[in-house]
């Protein structure tokens, strides 16, 4: 603690998997920080002892108490104490409850030091195989409603490689619903990343919904999905007018407005043509 300063917080990752995989100076800073905010104290506990470190003063932090914690963590930074920000497993603050203390962090103009270390993101993207001259990172999939299918909207329509978490449970069924908007697009499912059983299964949507089948993990998965190949996409929806694609992508529960978006960027067409086409489709079911 530093009476006449301001405290720093610090971002430290933590291994995703192979408890090998933590940097020196991740180390260092868990051993010398005043305080230790963990999404579980539990399991940072276990790193902790790991790591021959017995830090008595560890804070939980998450999402169900990230805005009173937050205060009670800023206040501290405030009178000079430096805190150290830990996830369950990789980079706080990646899809994670950490961005907040980060922000409020920042909006009271105190210093945050972000330390390299691991991440299931760029450990996956790195051996997939695809694209990585850009990604899109979504983050974790919503399990149902609106806002999952807009999500499936964003992985369809992306020109750059996408990666996402998903649980294994809803694997399957994500793959049969993106199955029919991908065609030959790659993806690779990375699970068990940095573990002994570390495994990358490759191929089409309607390759791995054949493997899966017969297969039942457990655990957190990194999905990518490979960016748009125009011309594969422009081969398979050549065999549907933009009227038959959008009752398509209707039926399969997009709203309108959503429909419109991704038929508009899967086709290349202009949005208001398609809206027009749209009008009409509607015009027609309820004529009927």
């Amino acid at each position: 603690m530093d009476s006449n300063n301001k405290g720093k917080l610090y971002i430290c990752p933590t291994p995703i998997g192979n408890l090998k995989d933590i940097t020196l100076r991740v180390i260092d800073c868990l051993k010398n920080v005043n305080i230790i905010a963990c999404e579980d104290t539990r399991r940072t506990k276990k790193l902790l002892n790991h790591l021959d470190i017995y830090h008595q003063n560890l804070i939980s932090y998450h999402k169900f108490n990230q805005e009173k914690k937050g205060e009670n963590l800023v206040h501290k930074l405030n009178q000079g104490f430096d805190v150290a920000l830990v996830s369950d497993a990789g980079t706080p603050s990646i899809s994670d409850p950490g961005k907040y203390l980060v922000r409020e962090a920042i909006d009271n103009s105190l210093t945050v030091i972000s330390l390299p270390g691991p991440s299931a993101v760029i450990t996956g993207l790195a051996a997939s195989g695809l694209d990585t001259g850009s990604f899109l990172f979504l983050g974790f999939i919503p399990g149902k409603g609106a806002q999952r299918k807009q999500f499936l909207n964003k992985i369809i329509s992306s020109e750059s490689t996408v990666v996402l978490y998903e649980n294994s449970s809803r694997m399957l069924n994500t793959l049969r619903e993106l199955e029919p908007h991908l065609t030959d697009r790659e993806i690779v499912i990375a699970r068990e990343l940095t573990k002994i059983h570390e495994e990358f299964i490759r191929g089409t949507a309607n390759d791995l919904i054949s493997k899966l089948e017969s297969r039942n993990f457990k655990g957190e998965i990194t999905l990518l999905v490979e960016g748009i190949d125009n011309a594969g996409v422009e081969n398979y929806f050549s065999k549907l007018t933009t009227e038959e694609h959008l009752h398509e992508v209707i039926g399969e529960g997009f709203s309108k407005k959503d429909a419109i978006k991704l038929v508009s960027k899967l086709r290349d067409e202009p949005k208001r043509e398609v809206y027009k086409k749209a009008l009409k489709l509607e015009k027609e079911k309820n004529d009927q």
